[in-house]
């Protein structure tokens, strides 16, 4: 009998140690998920800065020109290079973002 009941709580005590494991197993696999979704979010916040950086490159540029012909024909060629900028970027950039959001934050910098 007392060897019965030396039995019943080693397997206990195998049972807890294995379930510790599988939580140890289960945590580091949550580890390496929020790695992973950190990596595409830098990756997405990178993209979000670089096309930042383009627009504002392009509109200093635009700002900097001298305008020699009325206003609204600058803002013609603003918005022409705004569109023209819309569809290299949203085939060049295809796999890192979906094209919707490209075109939603390009249609975003055209209204303001």
């Amino acid at each position: 009998v007392i060897y019965h009941l030396q039995c019943g709580g080693t397997s206990r005590e195998v049972k807890k140690f294995w379930a510790k494991v599988g939580k140890l197993i289960d945590y580091k696999q949550q580890l390496r998920r929020e790695e992973e979704q950190r990596a595409i979010q830098n990756k997405h916040l990178d993209f979000l800065v670089g096309q930042t950086e383009k627009f504002s490159t392009m509109l200093a540029q635009d700002l900097a020109k001298p305008s020699s012909s009325s206003s609204s024909s600058s803002l013609s060629s603003t918005s022409a290079s705004s569109s023209s900028s819309t569809t290299t970027t949203s085939s060049t950039t295809t796999s890192s973002t979906t094209p919707t959001d490209t075109t939603a934050s390009l249609d975003y910098m055209d209204q303001s």
